[in-house]
């Protein structure tokens, strides 16, 4: 009988799964997206859309509670930059797309990634020609 077993287990101890899920979170926030097994993807999701919530509010305790998630002052910083898009939205931060299935054991594969994904700035170096002189400029799109 499965009397108060609440959560997946993900057939690890509570440290590494512990562990799993922080690893999860900080290459999630860092790449904006990650391809990993749908059961996996399902117990992240949750976690994130929590951490997303934190972020938007941006003041100092919000900032200390991502910090005990994502122990990295910088990649907290950037969450929070990317947490404005969702100020007007309440929920449904990240989407799930299916992949397929693993060619090796046939986990079904997701991509999670955020459902309005931020715009960066990309900087292209363009060559341009002035009288004769070869100069580099650097253009930022958005």
């Amino acid at each position: 009988m499965r009397h108060r077993v609440k959560r997946t287990h993900l057939n690890r101890d509570y440290d590494h799964r512990r562990a799993l899920l922080k690893n999860l979170v900080r290459s999630f926030v860092i790449n904006g997206f990650i391809k990993t097994t749908k059961p996996k993807a399902v117990f992240l999701r949750p976690k994130v859309e929590r951490l997303v919530r934190w972020a938007k509010k941006g003041d100092v305790n919000a900032r200390r509670k991502l910090l005990a998630d994502i122990p990295d002052g910088k990649i907290v910083s950037k969450f929070i930059e990317d947490a404005k898009v969702f100020k007007d939205k309440q929920g449904g931060y990240t989407k799930m797309v299916n992949l397929g299935t693993r060619l090796g054991d046939r986990a079904s594969m997701v991509k999670l990634e955020w459902s309005k994904m931020p715009k960066k700035e990309v900087s292209v170096k363009k060559e341009e020609e002035v009288e004769g002189k070869k100069i580099k400029k650097e253009v930022k799109d958005k």
